[in-house]
Formats: structure tokens, sequence, C-alpha cells
């Protein structure tokens, strides 16, 4: 499993050269985050095959939001289902995730751990 900590999370289209990025939180298997754009994470681990971890977390956009992807959310925002399976030993990776039927890059950075 993740270890407990702050973790910073960029992530950009590979068919546009614009990157943004989040903070997450991860919190005995629990994970909640948000990013500058007003999207709001939280989701959970689970075991996956081999040294992976899997990583299950919903993505809320505000009104009128938009993804990376290049996907607009209506005007109650939008809540998208992000999976990905991740090495929960290293302290940097990257990995390709599908959001919203597009492609989206991704770098996870483990940046320390939580305060006492």
């Amino acid at each position: 499993m993740f270890r407990n900590g702050i973790y910073r999370i960029d992530y950009r289209n590979p068919n546009d050269m614009a990157a943004d990025d989040a903070l997450f939180v991860v919190r005995d298997g629990s994970i909640i985050g948000a990013d500058r754009h007003g999207g709001v994470y939280s989701g959970s681990q689970f075991r996956a095959t081999g040294a992976l971890d899997g990583v299950r977390v919903q993505m809320t956009a505000p009104p009128g939001g938009e993804f990376v992807t290049g996907a607009i959310a209506g005007p109650d925002g939008a809540a998208v289902d992000i999976v990905s399976k991740l090495d929960p030993a290293r302290d940097f990776q990257t990995a390709t995730i599908n959001v919203e039927g597009g492609s989206v890059e991704i770098s996870v950075a483990y940046l320390g751990p939580l305060p006492a």
C-alpha cells in the first residue's frame, strides 16, 4: 500500500503541451485531493497484481469545468472515475491513464509525510 503522506500528481494531455497538477493526501488507504481549478478527488487503494497497487479515484469537476482531455463538465459539474495501477514502493513514477475517453500522462511524486 502507498504510505501515508502528501503526493503531487502532474498531468497532461499527450496531444497538448498544457500541463497541470493536483495535491493528494493518502491516509490509511484513503485518498483525497484537489487541484487549482476546483477539481476534487476522493478514493482508495486496492491490491492489484504483482508489486502494483490499484488506485480508484473519483474526480468531481465544477460546473463548466474543463478536463485536461478537453471535455467540458455540464452546468451541474461532472464526476469521473479514474483507475490506475501504480507501484507504492516508488517515490516517483509515471503512467498513462484514461480520463473521459482520452489519454492523460501522469507523474506521481511523494512529497513527504503527513504532519503529526
